[in-house]
């Protein structure tokens, strides 16, 4: 059976979709405001191969109780949203790894309130390394207490060299991490001026991608 190529997603500390193995999920059987319940559920189910957890948001004390979960589990946590989209925002913004709009009972989506959430959880993947962390590991790269290779995998969270230049142009973690698992950072020429652009190789293999990566990529490379 041939199976269809889907779009490669990061949640947490997994890459689902493309060519990768499937992963295992559930479902939480408990109210999320259940803590305690919904942890002990968790970390059982962890050990038997559990690779994900859904939740259900239904109200703020459903939101409220996302951090003490996520503090106690060791697996991506994604959040079912019901009802309302201002509970998608407010679960992102207390860390859960992914949200899903439950279609049955959320008023159908704009465009603009689909693209203001998926800016938002964007730019809390990509400000994974705080502030604070930032300034002190420049400080001890600047007296060289660290080598080029650590500082390189905590700034840029990797030590390859034209996935750091094309962090350093702007490039979303994402946009690179697809390049990088589909093979295509050598059918790309960076230039001394940071200009980056792709070869003929490269040119067909972006038009096979769909429009939300082709924007991406036709920002950043030639």
């Amino acid at each position: 059976m041939k199976r269809e190529e889907t779009r490669l997603v990061k949640v947490g500390n997994l890459t689902i979709g493309h060519s990768n193995e499937v992963v295992i999920q559930s479902m939480s059987s408990f109210k999320t405001s259940k803590i305690k319940k919904v942890v002990k559920e968790i970390n059982e189910l962890t050990p038997l191969g559990l690779q994900l957890m859904r939740i259900s948001i239904i109200d703020n004390n459903d939101i409220k109780a996302i951090k003490k979960i996520k503090s106690q589990i060791n697996i991506p946590l994604v959040a079912d949203i019901h009802y309302s989209l201002d509970y998608a925002f407010k679960a992102i913004k207390e860390g859960v790894d992914a949200i899903r709009i439950n279609p049955g009972n959320t008023n159908p989506l704009k465009l603009k309130e689909l693209l203001n959430l998926a800016i938002v959880k964007l730019k809390i993947e990509d400000d994974f390394i705080s502030y604070s962390l930032n300034n002190f590991i420049n400080l001890m790269y600047e007296y060289k207490i660290i080598s080029d290779e650590i500082y390189n995998k905590y700034i840029f969270g990797s030590t390859d060299e034209r996935e750091i230049q094309l962090y350093k142009n702007g490039m979303p973690s994402f946009i690179v991490a697809i390049l990088n698992h589909d093979g295509q950072l050598n059918n790309i020429e960076i230039k001394d001026n940071g200009e980056c652009s792709g070869n003929s190789d490269y040119q067909n293999y972006k038009n096979t991608k769909d429009d939300f990566v082709q924007y991406h990529l036709e920002r950043y490379i030639k």
